[in-house]
């Protein structure tokens, strides 16, 4: 079933050449806290995709950004800074294998 029809940005060619995945672990949160969390990562326009998670941690994010100096800026400045967010690792996205869902 065909859900939705997109156009893709190629991130480099618009200035974007750091994709970051960022795990994030957050303190236990009332339902407004986190209502209000997600809604601040949904607004961030460097966040590509995020992610829900069982387990040890809670959300997995995609973000691209200009440089590392970016990246270093929006974690420190904007990510940690949130309320409830108690630790967050970064790793650079070296080579993308396959992107996208493809049915057999």
């Amino acid at each position: 079933m065909i859900k939705r029809f997109t156009v893709e940005v190629d991130p480099v060619a618009v200035g974007q050449a750091i994709h970051a995945v960022v795990q994030i672990k957050v303190e236990r949160q009332d339902v407004e806290t986190a209502r209000a969390f997600r809604a601040r990562l949904s607004s961030y326009t460097e966040i590509s995709g995020f992610y829900k998670l069982s387990g040890a941690i809670d959300y997995l994010i995609h973000l691209h950004v200009a440089d590392i100096r970016a990246l270093s800026d929006f974690l420190d400045n904007r990510l940690l800074a949130l309320d409830g967010v108690v630790d967050a690792s970064s790793a650079i996205v070296l080579a993308e294998q396959k992107v996208g869902y493809r049915p057999a």
